[in-house]
């Protein structure tokens, strides 16, 4: 088997090079991936996917120092977040607990190196012990990034102040 000319290969080379590199470009706008990043929560929610719940999450999070009542240790705040919301998810399977996530807008952080951006949504938590624990949420503030230069998905940094009244507090 011979090796098309040079004349043939090399441009062809270049179009699959640059059809990759547009589709690579394409997928990580935040204009795709923002939208995506709530719904893959929501979804997470309902499908009752403690692991998915934590793929939202940066890896940047500070997870232990957002929830210092229920998560006390840095290294292992992810892997105990984990456990805690399997276990919410189990003790509520009576009454299965969902969310709706609805995005109303987004913006770029000005001055973030990284690439981050402002979310605002209306988050409404139903079902278990969260149907009194949280209240509704409403154009709360969340901050995204870029959590995988891979897959280009996002992940979520931090957030306003969310209230939580566990029972027993």
């Amino acid at each position: 088997m011979t090796l098309p000319p040079p004349k043939i290969l090399v441009p062809v080379l270049f179009a699959i090079v640059a059809l990759i590199g547009g589709w690579l470009w394409w997928q990580r706008r935040p204009a795709l991936q923002i939208p995506r990043l709530f719904e893959r929560l929501e979804a997470a929610f309902h499908d009752k996917d403690a692991s998915e719940i934590l793929a939202c999450i940066h890896p940047d999070y500070d997870l232990a120092g957002t929830w210092p009542q229920v998560l006390h240790d840095p290294g292992t705040a992810r892997g105990d977040a984990k456990r805690i919301f399997a276990q919410v998810f189990l003790m509520n399977r009576e009454e299965p607990i969902s969310a709706t996530i609805t995005l109303i807008s987004w913006k770029p952080v000005a001055g973030d190196a990284r690439g981050g951006a402002e979310a605002r949504i209306n988050l409404a938590i139903q079902g278990g012990m969260f149907t009194s624990a949280v209240p509704l949420l409403s154009n709360h503030r969340f901050t995204v990034r870029p959590a995988s230069w891979l897959t280009g998905a996002w992940g979520i940094t931090g957030h306003d102040p969310i209230p939580v009244n566990l029972p027993g507090q």
